[in-house]
């Protein structure tokens, strides 16, 4: 199952990140069924297991799918959609462990390497800086807690789980970036949609 969900998110991405320059809307449906992919992929584990952890991944990872086309509709939409998304994953792992130091430690040390990123272009997003410091917060606080479950249960599974979270902290660290900087280019724009597709697959396969 692992394999084909892969090639399967591989195969839509790909027709995605290819189509997205010459008609967007054409293509978006592939952005979402990727996506898709994923959820049944933690589906699969969440029906196998009967964890809360997995049913929560499974929420999660749905609200990243519709976010994907509401993008498309108006950014807060999407972006509010991805926030309950982790949220969602957040309130998962907390079924199984508890913030502890290890966690407020990394969110500690994400908060800070954004903060030495972004802080100089803080001033200029004005009324974005409250929806975008929530935003921040709170991808921050699901992957922390996501760190935090690999130090206290090193595992393949684990690992996965942070590695993912990691990767949608950069592919969302590259959207902020080229929006602040008010450049965007084709090659930033394949790297954050890589590391995003790679980000959702990690998080659902390390359920397994």
């Amino acid at each position: 199952m692992l394999v084909v969900a892969l090639v399967l998110m591989v195969a839509l991405s790909a027709v995605y990140i290819a189509g997205r320059e010459r008609n967007k809307k054409k293509v978006l449906a592939f952005k979402a069924l990727a996506t898709l992919v994923a959820d049944f992929l933690a589906l699969g584990f969440a029906r196998q297991s009967g964890r809360a952890l997995a049913w929560w991944f499974v929420a999660g990872i749905f609200f990243y799918a519709c976010a994907d086309v509401a993008l498309e509709i108006k950014f807060l939409y999407g972006m509010s959609l991805f926030a309950v998304g982790h949220v969602c994953l957040a309130v998962g792992m907390l079924t199984e462990v508890k913030i502890g130091v290890d966690t407020l430690v990394a969110f500690a040390l994400l908060v800070g390497a954004a903060l030495w990123l972004f802080g100089r272009y803080l001033p200029k997003m004005k009324r974005l800086l409250p929806v975008a410091a929530g935003y921040a917060g709170i991808l921050c606080l699901m992957s922390s807690m996501a760190i935090s479950m690999t130090v206290r249960n090193f595992c393949a599974g684990t690992l996965l789980r942070a590695i993912g979270s990691v990767c949608f902290l950069i592919s969302d660290g590259i959207i902020g970036w080229n929006y602040l900087r008010r450049k965007r280019t084709k090659s930033s724009s394949v790297l954050l949609l890589s590391l995003y597709y790679a980000a959702l697959y990690l998080l659902a396969a390390g359920l397994y």
